[in-house]
């Protein structure tokens, strides 16, 4: 059956506990006809949309601080649910997916120029807010960068985006930042990829497997191996499938 990814146990007033079936509620919530959600909400409207999640009480009000740094009173509703996307602990590719779908507004399996050129603000908006670093998003840089997949990915030249035509060329170019086959993507990367982090971060050091400690050694010498790498890891940058802990 092979090795099946662990997951942490569901805290719905923590971020980096939940899982993208999480997200989908909160999408579904925001897209009932009958609730009426507009394209910006209040920090009230934002908490009963993320208390879709049975228990959620605290973590909107927890987000609303990274996703309005300026105090506006208002957010975008789908940069707000792109940033739970980012933030829950799920693989890339579930989150490519869970982001084309919700970005997909005509739900056909494609996307228009107009719909990319929302999916990556909105999405890469949210990623920078949620690092603390980089540079937001400008209307003509993802403008360019919508060009650049079109003229890279649009295979049939259609006009549109198809689902596995977006999440190829996603994965290429994030892949170009991260050295290694299997090497963990940290939002750092990703922001580095898509031009919003002027210079890469420095990655952290890959974890070393270290032989067994023998039954007769000095047990200071284990406390120091602890110590070392409790430093190690706080130092670590946040990866993209661990998320954001609000």
């Amino acid at each position: 059956m092979g090795n099946q990814p662990s997951f942490p146990i569901l805290d719905p007033n923590k971020l980096d506990t939940w899982r993208i079936r999480h997200c989908e509620i909160v999408q579904g919530e925001y897209l009932k006809e009958d609730k009426n959600y507009d394209f910006g909400v209040t920090r009230e409207d934002f908490n009963q949309l993320l208390g879709a999640v049975d228990g959620c009480t605290t973590l909107g009000n927890h987000l609303w601080e990274v996703l309005d740094p300026k105090r506006a009173g208002m957010v975008a509703t789908l940069e707000g649910i792109a940033a739970l996307a980012v933030g829950c602990t799920d693989s890339m590719d579930v989150k490519l997916n869970f982001v084309f779908k919700h970005f997909d507004f005509k739900r056909d399996g494609d996307m228009s120029h107009d719909e990319v050129v929302i999916l990556l603000s909105s999405t890469l908006s949210a990623m920078a807010k949620m690092e603390k670093s980089g540079i937001l998003p400008g209307d003509d840089q993802m403008e360019k960068l919508a060009d650049d997949l079109f003229l890279d990915a649009d295979a049939d030249k259609d006009g549109t985006i198809q689902r596995k035509e977006f999440l190829n060329w996603a994965k290429v170019k994030i892949a170009q930042q991260v050295i290694g086959e299997g090497e963990e993507v940290f939002r750092a990367d990703v922001l580095t990829s898509f031009g919003l982090l002027p210079e890469a971060p420095a990655r952290p050091p890959a974890a070393k497997k270290e032989p067994p400690v023998a039954a007769n050694e000095n047990s200071d010498n284990s406390n120091e191996a602890g110590d070392n790498s409790e430093a190690a890891a706080e130092g670590a940058t946040e990866p993209v499938a661990e998320g954001y802990a609000a």
